[in-house]
């Protein structure tokens, strides 16, 4: 932090004295719990773990392996908030004139969309794979989201198959968003685009790679949902024809959806 940074985290928040502090965090980090300590709150709540006792008035005791999104959620019933559903929210980012273009002539609902990028190398699936979804959905149309280190990826895939409507780079996750409400299905690695896409109840198809923690904490919140995991610890291991089995089922349901 720059000093007035720090300036303004003091006015903003140290001097003030708030109702309630909740801590999210559901394991150990020296700087969350040094925030909770140093900010004035009449009532503090944390997850229930050795090193919080003490710091927060009440502990929240669940299951670790239990969706993050239901643990935090956990707090409306400690404050007797009435149940209310879980569903994610994207404040709205700056959209640039080429994006906002294409937005306002791209087709709500017409459109499956797939996520090439993920922040970790365990969680990538090959460009040949990807191509093999693509040519086994010709009567599709597709998008292509990627981050920007991977526009070249991005471009190949548009450029290999006719079936692929070439679109802006997106210069943020609201972009993305922005994209996303507005497709039909979402075809996308485990990132936070699964879970912008509940933002919006659309469709998802999660690929995800034989990992305990990511499939019991962070799985797709949309209602209709498919997560297809890896039969290893990396989803390159996950073949094609797997993806295209659930792309299959998904796009009969959202059909038998319609016609109700």
């Amino acid at each position: 932090m720059r000093r007035g940074d720090y300036l303004v985290y003091a006015r903003d928040v140290l001097l003030r004295r708030f109702d309630v502090l909740f801590n999210p965090k559901d394991a150990p980090s020296f700087n969350f719990l040094l925030h909770s300590s140093l900010i004035h709150a009449g009532f503090k709540v944390g997850h229930a773990h050795p090193n919080h006792e003490g710091l927060f008035d009440h502990l929240i005791a669940m299951e670790y392996f239990s969706p993050v999104v239901e643990r935090n959620c956990a707090l409306l019933d400690v404050l007797h908030v009435p149940g209310t559903e879980c569903r994610p929210y994207l404040p709205p980012m700056a959209v640039s004139e080429m994006m906002r273009s294409f937005l306002g002539g791209m087709e709500c609902g017409g459109l499956i969309g797939i996520n090439i990028s993920a922040s970790m190398a365990e969680r990538f699936w090959q460009q040949e794979k990807w191509g093999e979804l693509l040519e086994a959905f010709r009567g599709e149309r597709f998008v292509v989201l990627a981050d920007p280190k991977d526009r070249n990826k991005k471009k190949l895939l548009e450029a290999a198959h006719a079936n692929v409507v070439a679109t802006p780079v997106t210069g943020n996750v609201f972009e993305a968003g922005e994209i996303i409400r507005r497709l039909k299905l979402l075809v996308t690695l485990d990132t936070s685009l699964v879970h912008i896409a509940a933002c919006y109840d659309v469709p998802v198809v999660a690929l995800f790679r034989n990992d305990r923690e990511s499939m019991s904490r962070f799985p797709p919140l949309s209602p209709q949902s498919d997560m297809v995991v890896s039969p290893g610890p990396r989803i390159d291991a996950l073949p094609a024809c797997d993806v295209k089995d659930s792309v299959k089922r998904m796009l009969e349901r959202i059909q038998k959806r319609a016609v109700l």
